[in-house]
């Protein structure tokens, strides 16, 4: 049998040809995009036709600069799209950016609108950042009992910074949830396992002072050496302390030793030195480099003298909520001086609204200490402080 073979005609041969140059062109584009590329136009597309996960993807994109401009304004508008549609993490991410004021005006009140709705559906992020409008009382009622139970929500699902709000929630004792440093101890750790510094600094001071907890030194330079702290740098602060009037430049040098070894005393009268000129060129902006080191290492006074400068805009900007937050810090170490500028904040509403039962809790906690102007306020009658009639007077130097 004879086969005949035919040519294809020429309409068919310029298809093949024309399919061929499509393929080519197209396999050459998704080379040229790469992964990150295919996935946005996928999702760019598939968001024209109002699919939620593909506009949170688009969104995406456009907040983390991942293949295209990081352009935050129209990231929110997908965001948004997505969000509306009930999406989960489109609405946690959306309602941090209105609480941050990134690509849209910050507005708490639509912050606390969108994260709710997340936290109510599991998100951690969104638990955790509900619970911080709660504790600061941006676009809620302030409720520092409501931001804890976000806040344990959050650590349920083993949000980092969340396991780290509820350890300091016990050990420091906030509004609504009394201190209890035998609760703290497991969150602290929790915390300290995630390389949370502070929370391994609280957990040598437990144990070095028996908080709740048994006596252990032993288990308490553990804990510093965890925060990055050598325990035995305390015998060089100690020698240079007694060495400090008859060889001032000796125990600078054993403050120094101290401070590389990471510990928050040297680091503290190393800024002081510099303050007042003591063995240095007197350098102020040093000193507050110096204290707010200290004070990020659980040293009360260097954050009390960080709140100061924020206070009084001396060497650091005025900024009346840093300077109550540095205060805080203080204060929950103990620091009368910190408590009473807290109360005295409070009363006058710096850095916050007045609240004399605000004012009022942290001058008792500063006169249980002894501090002498706090319990002049407290000898005042109630009804008279509470009307504002007390001459308050600003003990903060």
């Amino acid at each position: 049998m004879k086969i005949e073979h035919t040519q294809p005609s020429s309409l068919v041969i310029k298809a093949i040809r024309i399919s061929l140059l499509v393929a080519l062109i197209y396999g050459g584009l998704m080379y040229s995009l790469g992964s990150y590329g295919i996935v946005f136009y996928r999702s760019l597309f598939l968001a024209s036709f109002g699919s939620a996960e593909a506009n949170f993807k688009t969104g995406n994109f456009y907040y983390n600069g991942e293949f295209v401009r990081a352009q935050p304004f129209k990231a929110v508008n997908y965001f948004m799209t997505a969000a509306v549609k009930d999406h989960t993490r489109a609405q946690s991410i959306l309602g941090a950016l209105y609480y941050h004021g990134i690509g849209i005006n910050q507005d708490y009140e639509q912050a606390a609108f969108w994260l709710e709705k997340a936290a109510k559906k599991n998100d951690a992020d969104a638990m955790f950042n509900l619970g911080t409008l709660y504790f600061y009382g941006h676009g809620v009622e302030q409720n520092k009992k409501a931001a804890f139970e976000w806040y344990q929500k959050a650590a349920g699902l083993n949000f980092p910074l969340a396991i780290e709000s509820v350890a300091f929630a016990y050990y420091e004792g906030w509004e609504g949830i009394p201190q209890d440093y035998k609760l703290a101890v497991p969150w602290l750790k929790k915390a300290a396992h995630r390389g949370k510094q502070n929370a391994a600094i609280a957990l040598a001071k437990i144990y070095a002072q028996g908080l709740g907890v048994e006596k252990d030194q032993k288990e308490s330079d553990q804990w510093l050496r965890a925060a990055g702290i050598d325990p035995k740098t305390n015998a060089l602060v100690a020698e240079g302390e007694r060495i400090f009037k008859q060889d001032t430049q000796k125990a600078l040098a054993l403050y120094q030793q101290a401070a590389d070894g990471g510990n928050p005393e040297a680091l503290y009268r190393l800024g002081y030195a510099y303050w007042h000129g003591s063995g240095f060129a007197q350098d102020k902006r040093k000193a507050y480099e110096l204290f707010i080191m200290a004070a990020e290492k659980g040293h009360a006074e260097a954050a009390y003298q960080v709140g100061v400068a924020y206070y009084y805009g001396n060497v650091l900007p005025q900024n009346y909520e840093f300077a109550r937050q540095w205060y805080l810090k203080a204060a929950n170490d103990k620091h009368a001086g910190a408590m009473y500028a807290l109360g005295f904040m409070y009363y006058y509403g710096y850095g916050a609204k007045v609240d004399y039962e605000e004012a009022d809790r942290w001058m008792i906690k500063a006169a249980e200490l002894g501090f002498k102007p706090a319990s002049e306020y407290l000898n005042c009658p109630r009804q008279e402080r509470h009307l504002g009639k007390y001459n308050l007077r600003a003990y903060i130097s």
